[in-house]
């Protein structure tokens, strides 16, 4: 054999071509040994495989449908806002078995403790699905009785207001109605969820404080023009106060109007169609222009050489009245053209306690014949506004130095609550199962407490921290009235509706608040057995039994009844030896008969039937 070889290989090397032979044959050689590797190899995996094939012992021993998920609870311990701790964890509240975490209430959220009262403000903003942010509310306040029964100071200077925590001081400035039942009190709110509410506090009952009220702290630095629907205020003065032609006067105004956030008490009423304010001294000038407005303290409804004093067109009373009023002021022109009096036109500048300024223009013959300037400035070239090109008979404006959107946030003041009160507020964060829940196959969620309160005067709430507004709220739940507990453990069950979905994190977080509805003098124990979320679902649960000797993967499901035929991806394994229950919350089950196919990795099938 091997003198053939050494022959061979003489040969290759003596011939033409011998060196090319011998790779061809080489690699040849190799080719062979590869595929008959490859072949035994096969050979031996797919032995392996029928044999593990044949270890596979997948049983369905149920299908039905499944109607919410497991119960998720606490992972880590609450965050413990008010209150305190006395005994237990939360491991302690993942069951209902009355092995439970015990709290008690502490004194809630206090500014001052030289503050003796305080009144809940409920800023309700559910008619706008915007937040807001630095957000001006009108709060109103009946201060006469409080410093009738010596509560509140006289001057109203011990008021104070705090955000939502209790705590935190917000600015506010009382526009009006000191010791009255309406007193006006403007309030700068850090933050309004969207369609949603929140509370403020109103602190009083500190004879020694002094005023903290503060236009600049709360109203805007520069005016906001809006336009909204005409609306012409009807003229009861008879007094003509700038008769003629360039012509005015000096009018008191009835309360301190804040132009540009500066009181004023005065305002120069001239007949060509504007007024001035201190420190701009009193003008009659004619010659209207933008640059002219800009430097002085002026408002111009309509600026334009005018008469005060010939009637013509729709002006019969010509002349410029005032009407004066405890929360408003107004002046009306009715005036003809200077050198054309068939050229006529009504208009109006309405002055608000609040700031507010409001332009009116009613009518006019030959219109376009006027060549006015119409705007509002504070005299140093920058704040002004110009709405000349808006001019239009019938159309109205309003200039606000705050914050404006259709459907305000109202506010409603509520019972006085006493320091050295009582209160609770814990938080838990509470994981869904995403993976197995999909937010696309969740009908909403459940959250259920188990709870024990010895005051049953005291009523209770369940809320969810709303990822959209940044709250925590109660907002679209089934139950928004809160639970009144019994001297014995109850249930409290609240399901958060069409709403759910703002209350969970896309990473499936929900973080859920328990707290009473307000402070009171008594301190109260609270025992906490169970605190859990649940997805409500329209699911299959599979109950699996792996009866073999291997370990096996789930990889697809088949759904069949009388009208479908579908095929679903799975994912799931199972040890040898087994039982498990395998929960789908996107597989619906008919009200039909039904048979389901479970297929292994392996592709082993087990079926069941329904009856």
């Amino acid at each position: 054999m091997l003198e053939t070889i050494i022959k061979l290989l003489k040969h290759f090397r003596n011939g033409k071509r011998g060196v090319s032979n011998v790779i061809v044959v080489m690699l040849s050689l190799i080719l062979v040994v590869v595929i008959v590797s490859n072949v035994i190899l096969w050979s031996y995996q797919m032995n392996q495989f029928d044999w593990e094939r044949m270890q596979e012992k997948i049983e369905i021993t149920n299908v039905a449908r499944e109607t919410h998920s497991p119960w998720f609870v606490a992972r880590e311990e609450y965050q413990l806002n008010i209150g305190n701790w006395v005994n237990g964890t939360y491991i302690d509240t993942q069951a209902a078995d009355e092995q439970y975490e015990e709290f008690t209430e502490a004194p809630g959220g206090w500014y001052n403790a030289s503050w003796i009262y305080r009144k809940p403000v409920v800023i309700n903003n559910t008619q706008n699905s915007n937040s807001l942010t630095d957000f001006q509310v009108l709060v109103i306040v009946d201060t006469a009785s409080l410093i009738t029964v010596g509560k509140m100071r006289s001057d109203c200077g011990d008021i104070r207001f705090t955000d939502s925590d209790g705590l935190t001081l917000i600015n506010y400035w009382i526009e009006s109605g000191i010791n009255s039942s309406n007193t006006n009190v403007w309030v700068k709110v850090p933050f309004i969820p969207a369609s949603s509410t929140i509370t403020i506090y109103m602190y009083y009952g500190n004879p020694g404080a002094t005023s903290l009220s503060n236009i600049s702290g709360v109203l805007e630095a520069t005016y906001t023009k809006i336009n909204v629907a005409y609306e012409w205020k009807t003229r009861i003065s008879t007094t003509d106060v700038a008769n003629g032609d360039d012509v005015g006067s000096w009018q008191g105004i009835t309360f301190d109007f804040p132009f540009w956030r500066e009181f004023k008490t005065r305002v120069y009423v001239c007949s060509n169609g504007f007024g001035v304010f201190d420190p701009t001294a009193s003008t009659n000038d004619y010659s209207n222009s933008l640059t002219e407005l800009q430097q002085r303290w002026k408002i111009a409804p309509f600026w334009d050489d005018l008469r005060t004093d010939t009637n013509g067109g729709i002006v019969t009373n010509a002349g410029v009245y005032v009407d004066k009023y405890s929360d408003h002021f107004v002046i009306t022109w009715e005036t003809t053209r200077y050198g054309a009096s068939g050229d006529s036109i009504k208009f109006q500048a309405i002055l608000y306690r609040n700031g507010d300024v409001r332009f009116n223009i009613d009518n006019a013959t030959n219109f376009s014949s006027f060549t006015p300037t119409l705007g509002i400035s504070k005299g140093n070239s920058v704040n002004y506004i110009d709405i000349t090109n808006e001019r239009a008979t019938g159309k109205s404006w309003l200039f606000l130095l705050r914050k404006y959107i259709p459907n305000e946030p109202t506010s409603m003041v509520g019972s006085e609550e006493t320091k050295g009160k009582y209160q609770f507020d814990i938080a838990g964060s509470f994981i869904v199962d995403l993976s197995t829940y999909p937010i696309g196959h969740i009908e909403t969620l459940e959250i259920v407490l188990r709870y024990r309160a010895n005051d049953t005067y005291e009523r209770w709430y369940v809320k969810a921290y709303n990822w959209i507004n940044g709250q925590y709220s109660n907002v679209g739940f089934n139950l928004t009235t809160g639970h009144i507990p019994t001297m014995g453990w109850d249930y409290y069950a609240v399901n958060l509706t069409t709403a759910w979905d703002s209350y969970v994190h896309n990473n499936g977080t929900i973080l859920v608040k328990l707290c009473d509805e307000a402070t009171d003098i008594n301190q109260t124990t609270i025992d906490i057995d169970f605190l859990g979320v649940r997805a409500i679902i329209d699911g299959t649960s599979f109950d699996l039994k792996n009866g073999g000797a291997t370990n096996i993967r789930i990889v697809s499901i088949w759904i069949i009844n009388s009208t479908d035929h579908k095929r679903y991806d799975a994912n799931f394994f199972m040890n040898s030896g087994e039982n498990a229950v395998y929960i789908r919350a996107d597989i619906s089950l008919s009200t039909d008969g039904f048979i389901v196919r479970v297929i292994t990795e392996r592709g082993n099938i087990a079926v069941f039937r329904s009856d």
